[in-house]
């Protein structure tokens, strides 16, 4: 069973000010595994802007696996992760796509800087959930 590959990235704020971003699927429940690294990880380190645009990249990474119904999280956990060549022949063209959903005429591919950045994200994501808790550095 394919998941819908749509997602929300919403600003939670809380009733003392502080603003959360989280990634929703299309049926607007949480991502948990991919809200717990935010929280946890990157929360502590970055503003709100930069976690919801982190936060955008995480969600195309999210929007992939479920496309492909791909099972990225339970790779994750098992500790197996992505190899070489689903980094090279799916992930990487996904990541390469330009996102936007402007009704005008766009360009297919982002530019090489965007696509490192969303790379490194990734890496960074993937990394993590692949750590033993015990030498999180959170």
């Amino acid at each position: 069973m394919l998941m819908d590959p749509r997602f929300h990235v919403v600003t939670v704020r809380h009733p003392g000010g502080e603003r959360l971003p989280i990634l929703l699927d299309a049926e607007r429940q949480p991502v948990a595994w991919i809200n717990a690294y935010l929280i946890r990880r990157l929360r502590p380190r970055l503003a709100v802007s930069s976690l919801v645009k982190t936060l955008r990249v995480l969600g195309y990474l999210w929007a992939w696996a479920s496309a492909e119904a791909f099972p990225l999280q339970a790779r994750l956990v098992s500790g197996q992760g992505l190899n070489q060549d689903e980094i090279a022949s799916q992930l990487y063209p996904w990541l390469r796509r330009n996102f936007a959903t402007t009704g005008k005429v766009r360009k297919f591919a982002v530019s090489p800087n965007t696509v490192a950045f969303r790379l490194n994200v990734v890496l960074q994501c993937v990394v993590w959930h692949q750590m033993p808790t015990e030498i999180d550095d959170t």
